[in-house]
């Protein structure tokens, strides 16, 4: 018998899939977004709730993964928590993001784990959740747990690191915070790093292996018959859309003001960094921001 889960926040499906590969089998998923519900409904057999998860009760979750509090395997999910996002902090400054009703995610989230008592979960977030000196939503998620150990008599571990989905062979520069915990409060150790960035360091190797360097987004694409690329002028709109083919690769709107080398239309550093951004062929690509303007 499969290891089992309960997917909060499904989305498409992401980390279920990761997991799946692991020899794990998802019982339940919770998904708002009508499109992430179909495609989970129509790639998997898997149960999926369609309704925000503040109208769902826990007991409801239990029932449709057809398993009892503490029969569970495993809680993950990915809270969608804007408020911590590296794009809500230049948009908006430096705010109380705990006072964000968006960030009632993360309180959800704990309030599943309470009711459902997994052997162990896996809470995935943005970098921003952790940076230092505005924690404060790592630390709500910590004290949080400290209450559930006290009032169910268990022993969550809470262990968290940040990792970049490029040092384990993805083609993308994505940082996110990972937080792990057992109910036994069992060690968990994260998996070693297996690729580098060739322009910041080099090879490193280990007694047992050798790590590579980052795969590119030319690795991702560039097997792409060129007869079925649609000309660039033909999809990429908006009011400057047309600047973006004379901007090189790997750079942004920069280009164009008085420090670059196209025409002075913006001041420098007046837009967000991935603004008119160009992905690099021999690069990974960037991660897709919330704010992308």
């Amino acid at each position: 018998m499969k290891d089992t889960i309960i997917s909060l926040f499904s989305g498409g499906g992401g980390l279920d899939y990761g997991f799946e590969a692991a020899g794990f089998d998802t019982s339940v998923c919770v998904e708002m977004d009508k499109w992430s519900c179909k495609t989970l409904r129509h790639n998997r057999h898997w149960t999926v709730i369609e309704d925000r998860i503040e109208n769902v009760s826990s007991q409801e979750i239990l029932e449709r993964a057809g398993v009892n509090k503490g029969e569970i395997s495993l809680l993950i999910g990915g809270p969608p928590c804007q408020p911590f996002s590296k794009s809500s902090y230049w948009f908006n400054g430096d705010t109380k993001r705990l006072n964000d009703p968006r960030s009632n995610t993360l309180e959800h989230y704990m309030r599943v784990l309470n009711d459902t008592l997994p052997k162990a979960f896996v809470l995935e977030n943005v970098f921003g959740l952790a940076y230092k000196g505005k924690d404060e939503g790592l630390r709500f998620l910590e004290n949080a747990l400290l209450l559930i150990n006290k009032n169910n008599s268990v022993n969550y571990s809470f262990k968290w690191k940040v990792l970049n989905a490029a040092d384990y062979g993805v083609p993308q520069i994505r940082e996110r915070v990972f937080i792990v915990g057992h109910i036994e409060g069992k060690e968990f150790s994260f998996p070693s790093r297996k690729f580098f960035n060739p322009a910041k360091e080099s090879n490193q190797t280990s007694l047992f292996e050798k790590s590579q360097p980052y795969r590119t987004a030319w690795d991702a694409i560039g097997d792409l018959d060129e007869l079925d690329i649609i000309p660039l002028e033909s999809q990429v709109g908006g009011k400057w859309g047309d600047l973006l083919p004379f901007i090189p690769p790997g750079e942004n709107y920069l280009y164009h003001t008085e420090r670059g080398s196209g025409s002075e239309i913006f001041k420098w550093r007046s837009r967000y960094w991935s603004f008119l951004l160009k992905l690099h062929p021999d690069k990974p690509s960037w991660t897709i921001q919330a704010q992308p303007g």
